[in-house]
């Protein structure tokens, strides 16, 4: 903003000009062809399945009008080549970048004889709980409106919607079943994956029946210096 101001005899006394802040950033996505998958999960809305077959996408709805179909927001990583000198480098030849909040809408569609433009407008602001990302594992900080890193590979191509895995339990409290700590955490997938880092609840031998239940719904309990396979006797 700037601001001015004029003397009696006319000339400028006064000049200033704030500085220009960065209030959020105006994005505008586009899918080369229609997937309702991506498009539910970007703006909202319902997906339509095959009834005989419940896993076979057929299509979607918009949201409802009126209500913000995405109140919390989405997040996008996107990886682009990074070329100097008019070739991607051998190592780290490519960008990937972070996105930890947006909040998108579906843009205008034309219905007529041209490949129908699929198109989100929008806007990106900071999130201080993107963390380290879905799969845990972007190594920095991660706060501010976008991020960029060099990186070696492309991520593995997928299509459809995917499984983010949970946070991975850090202890386990002693019951008939017990919980796995902190709430909402994932179990280890098998007895194979228990170790003593997973702190046990209380520390010392549990007792008779008490367990936890491990991803592959086997059982484990602590006696008091190690996990064990089975309840506690």
């Amino acid at each position: 903003m700037e601001i001015s101001n004029r003397g009696a005899s006319g000339n400028l006394c006064v000049v200033y000009r704030t500085p220009d802040l960065l209030k959020r950033l105006t994005i505008e996505t586009e899918l080369c062809v229609p997937d309702p998958e991506l498009e539910v999960l970007m703006t909202g809305g319902e997906i339509f399945y095959e009834t005989a077959q419940p896993t076979n996408v057929m299509g979607f709805q918009y949201p409802a009008l009126l209500v913000d179909p995405t109140p919390n927001g989405i997040s996008i990583e996107a990886w682009t080549r990074y070329v100097v000198d008019g070739y991607q480098p051998a190592g780290q030849p490519y960008m990937r970048w972070v996105w930890p909040r947006m909040y998108l809408r579906k843009g205008n569609r034309t219905v007529d004889i041209n490949s129908m433009a699929t198109i989100f407008d929008g806007f990106a602001i900071e999130n201080p709980s993107w963390g380290d990302g879905p799969l845990g594992d972007w190594p920095y900080d991660s706060s501010k409106v976008v991020q960029a890193m060099y990186d070696d590979s492309l991520p593995t191509i997928q299509i459809g919607m995917q499984k983010v895995p949970g946070q991975v339990a850090t202890g386990a409290t002693a019951g008939t079943p017990g919980a796995w700590t902190p709430a909402g955490a994932s179990p280890p997938a098998n007895f194979s994956q228990m170790s003593t880092s997973i702190v046990a609840s209380p520390t010392t031998a549990w007792v008779t029946g008490d367990y936890v239940v491990l991803g592959d719904n086997s059982h484990t309990y602590w006696d008091g210096t190690a996990w064990q396979v089975g309840q506690a006797p």
